[in-house]
């Protein structure tokens, strides 16, 4: 790995991108995207975990926008540390700043200072600092029951105190690409002769332990205390429903499920100890911030176009079918193919069907795809016809291959009764 010694220092323009992996989370990628970017990142990195809600296709059309580049992951072991790592070796990350956080972080820091971007690029310019450690601040519950449709960075202002627990000596990281040798999920291994500094540019001392702090060399997902101006708030429970539907989202099985029973964990982490206000005092700016990224989408995206559209077959050797644009401006989309929940391909939806021309459906009549399987698919697979960028649902979208002979006899069946 090259020596940060003869590292040129970060330039003004290097990219700042906030990286996380997604599932299900459609309720709250708004006000996420739109508090970062709000922020100063330049974009996001986000590697979807198999999202079946509108979540992927949220930052499909984030992408559309080149404020966003989208993993397809799906279901895999250790899937965190994997994707971060696949993060770090894409062609956007060259030479960047990633911060890697989860959907329900937000970095905010202290009222009277600039932009936690800003902060950052400040943090990294000597040609030395390799990683920046943000400790959390975990907020609890504050006693609501049910979800509200303010944000949340608006709804959650009671937070865990820094010196009477510890949850707040957990670190999140900011790493510079060229720096990293492992990507943890809330540390990074660094080169040798990296430093691992706070937002403020002050070394930090790391802890062995969460329970029993202690000094320890090299890097840790814990911190001796928390330190820095900048700070990771952590809305780890929500309402008590919102934290109901996040164990759902997580069992049986997920990228990160819970560590301890759900009542008990819930419980461990209500922590309502002191008021903080540092995101609330931001919320006029944020509903802004939301407000024209939504119009964005809605305008420039394919997010909020109307759509029909069906998949008429799908076989062992391929799978066809239309969708169109309902929207007085029609353009050709584009399909997502999965198969036993992972991408398959993305193909343009623009193969010329008269059949759509002539009942009125699409103007242009270029609503058709098809996707050959190349090896052909086995009888018991799950393929799924996703639109991109936009959460409409195709009619048949998912189905199981047919065993050759068992689609025969369907056939036939279907012959014998007509």
């Amino acid at each position: 790995m090259t020596e940060p010694a003869v590292q040129p220092p970060t330039p003004p323009c290097a990219p700042l991108l906030l990286c996380a992996i997604a599932k299900n989370e459609r309720s709250a990628v708004l006000e996420w995207a739109a508090w970062h970017l709000m922020q100063g990142f330049d974009q996001l990195l986000v590697a979807d975990n198999g999202s079946s809600d509108g979540t992927a296709e949220f930052f499909e059309a984030m992408s559309q926008l080149q404020l966003a580049t989208v993993l397809h992951r799906g279901d895999e072991a250790q899937f965190q540390t994997r994707a971060y790592a696949a993060m770090l070796a894409q062609p956007v990350a060259k030479d960047a700043l990633l911060c890697f956080v989860d959907l329900d972080e937000f970095l905010v820091g202290q009222p009277d200072q600039p932009r936690a971007g800003d902060v950052l690029r400040t943090a990294f310019a000597p040609a030395d600092v390799g990683a920046v450690a943000l400790n959390w601040r975990c907020f609890g519950s504050a006693g609501q029951r049910q979800a509200l449709e303010l944000p949340v960075t608006q709804r959650f202002v009671q937070a865990c105190d820094d010196h009477k627990r510890g949850f707040n000596r957990h670190i999140k990281t900011v790493v510079r690409q060229s720096a990293v040798e492992v990507m943890h999920i809330h540390h990074a291994t660094l080169g040798t002769a990296w430093r691992y500094v706070d937002a403020d540019g002050q070394a930090v001392r790391f802890s062995s332990s969460l329970t029993q702090p202690a000094a320890t060399e090299g890097s840790s997902p814990f911190t001796l205390q928390p330190t820095g101006s900048l700070r990771v708030h952590h809305y780890v429970l929500k309402s008590a429903q919102e934290f109901q539907d996040k164990v759902a989202r997580r069992q049986p099985k997920g990228a990160n499920p819970l560590p301890l029973d759900a009542q008990k964990y819930f419980s461990i982490h209500d922590t309502n100890d002191l008021p903080c206000t540092h995101a609330q005092a931001q919320g006029a700016a944020l509903l802004q911030a939301m407000q024209g990224l939504q119009q964005r989408l809605s305008t420039e995206t394919d997010w909020d176009k109307p759509i029909r559209g069906v998949v008429d077959a799908i076989t062992p050797t391929h799978t066809f079918g239309w969708v169109a644009d309902l929207s007085p401006r029609a353009q050709c989309l584009r399909v997502k193919v999965y198969v036993n929940g992972q991408l398959r391909a993305i193909t343009e939806a623009q193969r010329h069907r008269p059949d759509l021309q002539a009942a009125g459906i699409c103007a242009h009549g270029k609503a058709g795809f098809r996707h050959d399987f190349d090896p052909p698919l086995n009888p018991g697979d799950t393929v799924q016809v996703r639109v991109f960028a936009n959460p409409t649902e195709l009619a048949n979208a998912t189905q199981r291959v047919k065993h050759p002979a068992q689609a025969r006899w369907r056939k036939v069946l279907r012959r014998l009764t007509t």
